[in-house]
């Protein structure tokens, strides 16, 4: 019992210094970002469940891809890359679902963008605490977070081959 008991007691402090680190990295990344990610988005609210789909897709392929290059172990450089790139698209979604429900609150009008920032992403981080639901809630972030920036990069690539070819 005394076993359990300090098992237990290990993975509590492992969750909970797991959510500060996610909290504290994303708040210095929308700190570092001075300009505000994902601009010009307001059209992605209107469509979750594509973002949503186009991430679990995209994490299977990223998936696939991973785990077909651990196996050519030249490529595990290349892996890590592609998982550096994930985390920091999960970064980037969690700055801006954390931005825009932390000014969702009337409280924290007029105070500092890093405030609000900060009141969001403890929310998701707490909503993504809770045992068992958490999981979920923060495998349908995490495929937000992706399909966002998906979405997000390819618009930017299609206005950008857009303006390319007008000129």
């Amino acid at each position: 019992m005394i076993f359990a008991a300090v098992m237990l007691l290990a993975l509590w402090f492992f969750r909970l210094s797991a959510s500060l680190l996610l909290i504290v990295c994303t708040v210095l990344f929308g700190l570092i970002a001075q300009k505000p990610l994902f601009s010009g988005i307001r059209s992605f609210y209107t469509r979750p469940g594509r973002m949503i789909i186009t991430g679990c897709l995209l994490s299977l392929v990223v998936l696939a891809l991973s785990l077909f290059l651990t196996i050519t172990v030249v490529l595990i450089p290349v892996v890590l890359l592609l998982s550096l790139a994930v985390f920091v698209s999960l970064l980037a979604g969690l700055v801006f679902l954390g931005r825009e429900i932390g000014s969702t609150f009337d409280v924290l009008n007029g105070s500092q963008e890093w405030l609000k920032l900060l009141t969001g992403v403890t929310i998701l981080v707490a909503l993504c605490s809770i045992p068992l639901v958490g999981e979920v809630i923060f495998l349908i972030l995490f495929w937000y977070s992706i399909g966002l920036s998906v979405t997000w990069l390819f618009q930017k690539w299609r206005n950008r081959k857009k303006r390319a070819d007008a000129k």
